[in-house]
């Protein structure tokens, strides 16, 4: 499912480009030209609620675009208006499906090394245990469908 939020867009003196979520208490990004801010925004955004979902946290609803006040923003960013004008200040609907950037960019697998004694090391090949498939199964079970329950 596609999750929208507003953003605002500015384009600072280095040419530099600050994203802001104003929904998410100003949760921010930047990025060297517009596409790659887009880009930076969709990977905070995302982030931003997959770390939220597994702390168990209530997500703020996406205000309606037009409703954000560029005034109050440059107030709450403590922007001065001789530094940056109003029309290098734009909102733009950042959307990203969570659930499929979550798959294709938090799921990746690593390798990590563990120790075990040696009698487990052999019980355990004796019956033909994949050690990844039984700690990847263990850490679900103790950190993530344990902190929902």
């Amino acid at each position: 499912m596609l999750t929208k939020y507003p953003a605002v867009f500015i384009k600072e003196k280095e040419n530099q480009i600050s994203v802001f979520f104003t929904d998410l208490n100003y949760l921010a990004t930047w990025g060297s030209n517009y596409d790659e801010a887009y880009d930076m925004a969709i990977d905070c955004l995302a982030s931003y609620i997959y770390d939220e979902r597994l702390d168990g946290n209530e997500i703020a609803l996406p205000s309606n675009a037009n409703d954000i006040d560029i005034a109050k923003v440059k107030k709450d960013l403590d922007i001065n208006s001789n530094d940056i004008d109003d029309k290098d200040i734009s909102i733009q609907i950042v959307a990203v499906d969570i659930d499929k950037y979550i798959e294709e960019h938090f799921t990746k697998s690593i390798k990590k090394t563990l120790t075990i004694p040696i009698y487990l090391d052999k019980l355990a090949k004796k019956n033909n245990i994949n050690f990844s498939k039984v700690l990847k199964e263990a850490l679900i079970e103790k950190l993530i469908k344990n902190k929902t329950k």
